[in-house]
């Protein structure tokens, strides 16, 4: 199994010479690096050295950091107070709640900024990955930005790969049975 630096290079040299043809084999230009969740720390080290790499080659990288995306889309409806009062209450609601708008708000928003960027030289990346559980598999995330997002989109995946099915953070079942991602894997 690749290192995570082996797999960083191997993304950065398909971002920089095979940016335009990743859809290719795949249908979709998705990419996903996956890393061990132990290793986030080393992972977003290596994601912010490959960032300035783009920038560098001229590309536009836009980075989408879920891990305040939920509480920023909620405090921009003005309903952030709202849910930590009702979680202290009724914390099932919320987390019902929040599984159930979180992907939607959450693909219109990918989709969104992937159309602001079509036709540039760009990549779009999907970073704090971990933050989507439990409320959103990845796997649909995927499914509802298939067809609608043209630019490159690479996804920090911590979890594992075992017999061609990936386990989101290692656990099983946390991403659903699924073992036909459309994106390339590194």
């Amino acid at each position: 199994m690749p290192s995570l630096a082996e797999k960083f290079a191997e993304l950065e040299r398909l971002l920089l010479e095979q940016r335009r043809t990743l859809a290719l084999h795949a249908g979709v230009p998705f990419v996903l690096l996956v890393y061990d969740p132990f290793q986030e720390e080393i992972c977003r080290e290596e994601q912010a050295h490959l960032k300035d790499k783009l920038l560098d080659a001229g590309l536009i990288v836009s980075e989408i950091r879920l891990e305040t995306f939920v509480f920023d889309w909620y405090a921009k409806k003005g309903l952030l107070e709202k849910i930590f009062e009702k979680e202290s209450q009724q914390p099932q609601d919320v987390h019902r709640d929040l599984a159930k708008n979180y992907r939607p708000a959450l693909a219109q928003h990918v989709i969104q900024v992937a159309q602001d960027l079509e036709d540039q030289d760009a990549v779009l990346m999907l970073t704090g990955v971990s933050h989507l559980y439990p409320f959103v598999r990845v796997a649909n995330l995927l499914e509802d930005l298939e067809n609608q997002v043209k630019v490159p989109l690479v996804v920090f995946y911590p979890g594992e790969e075992l017999d061609s099915e990936l386990r989101f953070l290692g656990l099983q079942n946390s991403d659903g049975p699924h073992s036909k991602y459309r994106a390339r894997r590194i």
